[in-house]
């Protein structure tokens, strides 16, 4: 017997696959048309009778095949076969039968991005007569039990809210983690989107707004106490051995007014420099709140003669110390020194100068600014 195979069309009907195939004859089999005849096309037990497999969820489109064969005898009595298959869980997206002296195979193939879980709804396999399937061949339909697995990652969520006030944090909440044997995982932090009240956006450092623990398969997730906002991280559980990662998604809502981060306190300067020794006069600023600080914006020296163009008047350092008092303040320490950048140092004269000290600092979007009167007595 000569056999052709020779798909002319496909149908896809949510899970059905149609496929016409042309059978031709040789030798003395005959078809009629009409009723079923000794001669025309008769199917054997489809095998195996139950399909199994396990895949790995990758995130990718998966690229395996299935094959189910079985026998036949006669032929089509109008020269066709219409074969559909039916999956109710979706998974087989093409399907390519054959025909070879007395047997048939179905190659099933699975084409699409797999998500975990087990798969063990059955196929339905029908050979038809024409293409609505109202008449069949011998042998059909067949129902092929099927067992497929597909190993990943899984989570109890992947969506976290927490609400809390200025500076009091929220209760944690715990991430589980479900990973095949030997698989490890990591949540990377990434910077986090702060809404403030005004609808000014910023961004901020996932570690000054949550803490992230983990215990096992689990991942402890607190929130930190911070200042008032909307706070939105969008990052993905990296999973190693080859395992799609999991997007998490979490939102913090912080009710209230924040403080005024810091105090001044120092109210005002009053230096003196004999002949042309250069001196040092510092400026403390209270830390009112230990959440997350904001960070020294600019430090601006005024008065004449120009402190920025001259350089007699320089910021030397700045930081977090503590002062006498035990307090947690944020100092910036200045230099006077008459010679500033002039050569041979031709400096300013002796006399008294007045200046100010402006200082801003930048907070999530939003600005303070404290101001320094300074009297510099050069004799």
């Amino acid at each position: 017997m000569v056999t052709r195979d020779a798909p002319a069309r496909m149908l896809r009907r949510l899970t059905a696959l149609l496929l016409l195939l042309t059978l031709a004859a040789c030798g003395g089999g005959g078809g009629g048309s009409g009723s079923e005849s000794s001669s025309e096309l008769r199917f054997g037990q489809l095998s195996p009778g139950t399909l199994t497999a396990s895949y790995k969820e990758t995130g990718m489109p998966a690229m395996a095949t299935l094959e189910l064969t079985t026998t036949y005898t006669g032929v089509p009595g109008n020269g066709a076969v219409y074969v559909v298959v039916v999956d109710p869980d979706g998974l087989i997206t093409q399907a390519s039968p054959g025909f070879t002296d007395g047997k048939a195979s179905l190659t099933l193939q699975i084409l699409k991005t797999l998500t975990t879980g087990r798969y063990t709804q059955p196929l339905t396999v029908r050979a038809c007569k024409d293409p609505a399937c109202k008449a069949e061949y011998g042998g059909s339909p067949q129902v092929v039990q099927k067992d497929l697995k597909v190993e990943g990652v899984t989570l109890s969520q992947s969506t976290f809210d927490f609400a809390g006030s200025v500076g009091a944090g929220a209760p944690a909440q715990t991430l589980s983690v479900q990973a095949p044997a030997g698989v490890d995982f990591l949540l990377s932090p990434m910077p986090v989107e702060r809404t403030d009240a005004a609808g000014v956006v910023s961004t901020v450092q996932a570690s000054d707004v949550f803490e992230f623990t983990r215990q096992g398969n689990n991942l402890v997730i607190t929130p930190k106490a911070t200042w008032a906002g909307r706070y939105v991280m969008r990052t993905q559980l990296q999973v190693y051995e080859g395992y799609a990662g999991k997007p998490v998604t979490v939102t913090y809502n912080v009710a209230g007014t924040d403080r005024q981060p810091l105090t001044l306190a120092t109210g005002a300067l009053n230096v003196t420099a004999p002949d042309y020794t250069p001196v040092t006069a510092t400026i403390d600023l209270v830390r009112n709140t230990t959440l997350f600080f904001p960070t020294l914006y600019s430090v601006q020296i005024s008065g004449i003669p120009d402190p920025a163009s001259t350089g007699w008047v320089q910021l030397a350092s700045s930081g977090y110390v503590t002062d006498g008092a035990g307090r947690p303040v944020w100092r910036m320490t200045l230099k006077f020194d008459r010679c500033g950048t002039t050569f041979n140092c031709l400096g300013i004269q002796a006399g008294t100068y007045p200046l100010t000290a402006t200082i801003r600092v930048d907070g999530y979007g939003t600005s303070w600014t404290y101001a320094v009167p300074i009297t510099y007595t050069a004799r």
